[in-house]
């Protein structure tokens, strides 16, 4: 609902104060929020009009970037190479540009299967992410993607590295007991036996 009525704001911007300072502005909030409600063709068609009104605008990277996300999501993923390697070679990323980047990369190495460079992609990501939250919606990608592959060695690490950014006990419970079940897998005995004296 939120992402709705933020498109249709914006959409006011531009009809009806066509030049605004804010339009700029009004193209990347529909876009991006096009991109999170998975209207991934709107929101290349929309970021392309942004690129081609505002080419030296103050969105240009990260357009570009979303851009190369949204080619990615349509299947594209050729093309979302080749304007990802595009934007870094020819520009010097931002903390936020660089988590971005990071996480695109990620994303196509899984595509290919090599995921031990999506890894490390997303822990480059985690370096630049901005908020807990971030770190945490990283960090269950990881968990996910060593589970499906029964990646059991990475998977414990990533249990243990989420741990501290979990706020509830509730989670951390939960997270306990996946770690103590995925070292049994491993026959860590002694941690296990540990872990669950602690817990008691």
């Amino acid at each position: 609902t939120l992402l709705d009525e933020a498109i249709l704001s914006s959409r006011v911007v531009i009809n009806q104060y066509p030049n605004s300072r804010f339009v700029e502005d009004a193209y990347y909030i529909i876009s991006i929020s096009m991109f999170l409600k998975e209207d991934y063709k709107g929101a290349q068609n929309h970021l392309n009009k942004l690129i081609d009104l505002f080419p030296n605008g103050k969105s240009k990277v990260e357009a570009y970037l979303w851009l190369s996300y949204c080619e990615l999501k349509l299947d594209n993923s050729n093309n979302s190479q080749k304007i990802l390697n595009k934007t870094i070679v020819e520009n010097k990323l931002n903390k936020d540009e660089s988590y971005l980047s990071n996480i695109i990369f990620a994303e196509l190495f899984l595509e290919r299967g090599e995921f031990s460079n999506a890894y490390e992609k997303y822990k480059e990501a985690i370096e630049y992410s901005s908020t807990d939250v971030e770190k945490i919606k990283i960090y269950n990608q990881l968990i996910k993607i060593s589970d499906k592959n029964e990646d059991y060695i990475n998977l414990v690490e990533f249990l243990d590295d989420i741990y501290p950014f979990l706020r509830t006990i509730k989670e951390k419970k939960e997270i306990k007991l996946l770690s103590i079940k995925y070292n049994k897998e491993l026959e860590n005995f002694e941690y296990v036996i540990l872990e669950i004296e602690e817990m008691l």
